[in-house]
């Protein structure tokens, strides 16, 4: 059952979109989003926060030009499910391409796992090394809301790729952006250490490859996104900092 006028205002669309899927044959998906991880790029931008801030947007004014030490939450408690910006874009191109399920079918893009709005501050905390009180601006009423992504893998093939703490660390933006030369097995590797080793003052933000199969293809989170040819470029507007060619091992 809905709840509230957004609720009741999102199960409306659904069954317009349905209705209209039904009396057409038009094949149709409705994917139901659940909340996104990502910071929009107005929050490093203004030095004050918009009028509606996501959760990420705030956090984020409140860790760098508005840092006091207290960090404002609505509730400490309550559980969400976040889905990083890149994989909701892979769960759109899955979308479009996909040849399976009904006529119409809603699907949930969503993490299947939940995690306390204090734990996403501790996260925020402990990638800008600063310590903080929280301070609750409402009742602290708690609530869940975890989504069912089974349908997503079964009707899209699609699962999420990126954990939560890898995108706020992509958000906030490390200390040195690399790419990677090469998206084979030796890439892979290269960024399963970096991950091993906690390395946050790295940010693989991507690599390139001329293989033309694995262009737009994701490792570990980080997309191929180019070839060796565009690699002037993508450093240039990037900002990228350090490459690391990767060579497969000799046997």
């Amino acid at each position: 059952k809905p709840v509230g006028q957004y609720g009741e205002s999102m199960l409306a669309r659904t069954n317009l979109f349905k209705a209209f899927s039904q009396e057409t044959g038009v094949k149709t998906i409705t994917l139901r989003v659940f909340n996104e991880a990502g910071l929009p790029k107005r929050a490093k931008m203004n030095k004050m926060l918009s009028k509606r801030p996501s959760l990420f947007e705030s956090l984020y004014y409140q860790f760098t030009s508005g840092y006091t030490g207290t960090v404002t939450l609505s509730s400490k408690n309550s559980v969400r499910d976040y889905v990083d910006a890149d994989d909701i874009i892979d769960s759109i191109v899955a979308a479009l391409e996909t040849n399976k399920g009904e006529t119409y079918e809603l699907v949930n893009i969503a993490s299947g796992k939940g995690i306390k709005l204090q734990d996403i501050v501790t996260l925020f905390s402990q990638a800008f090394n600063k310590k903080y009180s929280l301070a609750l601006s409402e009742s602290n009423k708690s609530d869940k809301s975890i989504g069912d992504r089974s349908k997503a893998l079964k009707v899209l093939g699609w699962k999420p790729k990126t954990s939560l703490e890898d995108s706020v660390h992509k958000m906030i933006g490390p200390g040195k952006k690399i790419i990677v030369v090469g998206a084979g097995e030796a890439a892979r590797k290269i960024v399963e250490q970096i991950k091993k080793e906690n390395r946050r003052d790295i940010l693989v933000d991507g690599f390139v490859d001329d293989d033309e199969k694995k262009q737009g293809a994701r490792i570990n989170g980080a997309r191929v996104i180019g070839k060796i040819k565009d690699l002037a470029r993508i450093i240039k507007e990037r900002g990228i900092e350090q490459v690391l060619i990767s060579t497969p091992s000799v046997g």
